[in-house]
């Protein structure tokens, strides 16, 4: 870890809550959050539910769990409602051998979206996209060594991905 900054999701919960948090591990202070977050679209049937499915797998569209590493940003453009739209975006490199790995590859990325707002997250292509204003603000914390961390309360990728399993195991 060279940034001592951590983005943390919860996919526990609905995208109509708040379930993202921006913490500073050197101070364990909190620097953002509860904030509202996007998920993949194949992660979940309804478009504001709890995602319940999880992949590693290209063309999936679902979020992938698990640790990553921030890369640099870079100026993210996507498609919302037919729109085309710019934000910036945060390059991920997954952690968790086989159940983020082909983040990269896949393009899953943090960004700005305009589907997410204070009180309700739309679906990404399975990126944790948040509020574009927030991650102009956010995202350059993070770049070049931060972390990310995306949770869900999965019994399988809970006991078989390394970073949790190890966690899980030592208590």
């Amino acid at each position: 870890m060279k940034k001592p900054y951590l983005y943390f999701v919860d996919y526990g919960l609905p995208s109509t809550q708040p379930r993202g948090y921006v913490f500073d591990m050197s101070t364990l202070q909190v620097v953002d959050g509860p904030f509202t977050v996007a998920h993949g679209r194949g992660s979940s049937r309804s478009q504001f539910g709890v995602p319940t499915r999880f992949s590693n797998a290209s063309g999936s569209a679902a979020s992938s769990l698990g640790l990553y590493v921030a890369g640099a940003t870079y100026s993210f453009t996507g498609n919302s409602g037919g729109r085309s739209y710019s934000s910036i975006g945060l390059r991920l490199l997954g952690m968790s051998s086989g159940w983020n790995s082909n983040a990269f590859a896949r393009g899953v990325v943090a960004h700005g979206a305009p589907y997410v707002t204070p009180t309700k997250a739309g679906r990404s292509e399975g990126c944790p996209a948040m509020e574009q204003q927030r991650a102009k603000r956010l995202l350059p914390k993070l770049a070049n060594g931060g972390l990310v961390f995306l949770f869900a309360p999965d019994a399988n990728w809970m006991s078989r991905d390394p970073w949790v399993a190890r966690a899980t195991n030592a208590n």
